[in-house]
């Protein structure tokens, strides 16, 4: 069963009064997710223990930073609860309880739910390098946007954007020729490339890691979207 099904279940068992099957439908959503994450990420068990299986999960999405410190040391408790109710070590959540953990692990896993193709925006506005630079300017006011990528042969070879622009005013002291190519005041910026089944976790490190505008999605048939770092914050 996958983790949004789990989160379902959680929600019916805790509605319906049974607190324990709820936040143990709960942990089996957050074990479910954590999994596929760190699968995607390269991980590889070898714990026979369940216990010991998702802790060490825990600890390697801590080492890859794919988990923030408090949903680490939330995922350690929650495991930690989980133990205690399976050794029948005393420990019986309140549906009050219960509930409590299930929203916190619904903003956990909720994190991992959304890929590039989720937020992208399909229709990539682009200019050629010898595009004259009024025509760009007048493309990005009309689709309201702030940057532009450029292309040479279909590639994208670079990229225009509000700071180019000012920058060749300030060189043409308030002047720019407006005849004048895109190719000349165009930052020669690579945007990284992801596939659209990039998580957002895998975007957010590429942008924080290339200091890059955006990052362009790319499938066979070639460029598909493009995310901009505001595409990410709006998910945080």
């Amino acid at each position: 069963m996958n983790w949004p099904s789990l989160l379902d279940e959680a929600t019916q068992k805790i509605t319906a009064g049974d607190a324990k099957g709820g936040y143990l439908a709960a942990y089996r959503a957050l074990e479910t997710c954590f999994d596929q994450v760190a699968r995607e990420q390269g991980w590889r068990h070898k714990e026979k223990s369940k216990f010991d299986r998702l802790w060490n999960t825990i600890g390697f999405l801590e080492d890859e930073r794919v988990l923030r410190s408090d949903e680490s040391q939330w995922a350690k408790h929650i495991l930690k609860c989980r133990n205690c109710m399976e050794h029948k070590l005393g420990f019986e959540p309140s549906c009050d309880e219960a509930e409590r953990v299930l929203n916190v692990v619904g903003g956990i896993v909720g994190r991992f739910g959304k890929y590039a193709r989720d937020v992208m925006t399909r229709e990539v506005e682009t200019v050629e390098e010898d595009t004259p630079i009024q025509t760009a300017l007048e493309k990005m006011k009309e689709k309201k946007i702030s940057q532009l990528p450029v292309l040479r042969r279909d590639e994208v070879v670079g990229v225009i954007d509000e700071s180019c622009i000012l920058e060749a005013l300030v060189r043409g002291e308030g002047v720019v020729p407006p005849e004048t190519a895109v190719r000349e005041v165009m930052k020669s910026e690579r945007f990284p490339q992801l596939k659209s089944s990039a998580r957002i976790e895998e975007i957010r490190t590429k942008l924080a890691e290339t200091g890059a505008a955006a990052v362009l999605i790319y499938e066979q048939r070639g460029l598909v979207g493009i995310i901009t770092k505001i595409d990410v914050i709006k998910q945080i």
